[in-house]
């Protein structure tokens, strides 16, 4: 019995009491199990396609990580492999990579990069990243570069469609006149090069737009690929159409206060109609009205003897417009006053 009485004392003593150092070595204990889980290792493995090989080295050439020999471009025959990738590392870490994590030294890789074939092997030091590479897996491969032929052409317009019925290109104005292109093709039989298609289908109205190059183009038998990053501006200048109809013997009215009477010489005119070509293959004759009015400053009681000269006045047509023959203003009829 003492001997139970000693051990009961004993266990209420590390039960009940000291709950404070009870609760610190709890929370050390949670801590340490915490930290060493997340630094246990573990392996993952991914696979990075072919095409998100290429992406992944046309990205670095783009942002500067690596670079080509100028005048040259990776040619788009170069066939890429697929990668196979595991890494090793704490488990705390690897739950946060992925395969787009996973990159490659692309500098060191294309050291050595020229104009033609250029076998490549990436191995384990040539990997980006925040954890062990343990294995890295891919078929050899060679990356083909081609040199670019370099030339400064023209450009052209390049029009899709047909202004609004009536209407026309009148002109066309492209700023720069001349880009600088590079190709792979051979550019020796290019004589210019062409806009991106511009629509002007239904419009009726002039436009300005700013559009690159059109990347692909006919010179001879063969098409020709082009590359630039320059664009051009282009204003178009879309005009109504206008038609024009000359009317003969168009009688020349004569507009008079009550009591005063005009005598015109020529009585009937020549006149040229102009105007959308719809709207005036219309027009009669008769829907001209051409006038003459009494002089403001005559006196109808004792109105001047003298033959005076008085331009013609027009009411035309609507949607026409009447001028006198070969473009010039209306004609000048000879007026005299008659007495009643």
């Amino acid at each position: 019995m003492p001997a139970l009485t000693t051990v009961l004392r004993h266990g209420r003593t590390f039960v009940f009491k000291d709950w404070t150092l009870k609760c610190v070595s709890l929370v050390l204990a949670l801590l340490a199990w915490f930290y060493i889980d997340g630094e246990l290792t573990d392996e993952r493995e991914f696979s990075i396609k072919d095409r998100d090989l290429e992406q992944r080295l046309k990205l670095a050439l783009s942002d500067g990580r690596a670079a080509l020999t100028k005048n040259v471009v990776i040619s788009p025959l170069t066939v890429w492999p697929d990668v196979q990738v595991r890494v090793r590392g704490p488990r705390r870490k690897l739950q946060y990579v992925n395969a787009e994590y996973i990159d490659f030294d692309w500098q060191t890789l294309l050291a050595q990069a020229k104009v033609g074939a250029n076998p490549i092997t990436i191995r384990k030091e040539n990997v980006a990243s925040e954890v062990e590479v343990v294995r890295l897996e891919h078929k050899d491969f060679s990356l083909l570069i081609q040199g670019l032929e370099k030339k400064t052409l023209p450009v052209r317009f390049n029009q899709n469609g047909n202004p609004k019925p009536g209407h026309h290109i009148e002109n066309v104005v492209i700023e720069p006149r001349e880009v600088t292109v590079t190709s792979t093709d051979d550019l020796s039989e290019l004589a210019f090069v062409l806009t991106q298609p511009i629509d002007v289908l239904g419009r009726a109205e002039s436009f300005q737009k700013e559009v690159g190059i059109a990347p692909k183009l006919q010179a001879g038998e063969k098409d020709v690929e082009v590359r630039t990053t320059e664009k051009v501006t282009v204003s178009v200048q879309i005009t109504r159409e206008v038609g024009m109809r000359i009317l003969e013997n168009i009688a020349v009215r004569v507009l008079t206060p009550p009591g005063a009477a005009l005598h015109v010489e020529p009585a009937a005119v020549t006149v040229e109609l102009s105007g959308p070509p719809e709207a005036i293959a219309l027009v009669q004759p008769g829907d001209v009205l051409l006038y003459v009015e009494w002089p403001a400053d005559w006196d109808i009681q004792n109105p001047p003897t003298q033959v005076q000269p008085l331009r013609v006045r027009v009411v035309p047509p609507r949607g026409a417009e009447v001028r006198g023959e070969n473009k010039q203003p209306l004609p000048v009829v000879s007026v005299r006053a008659v007495k009643p």
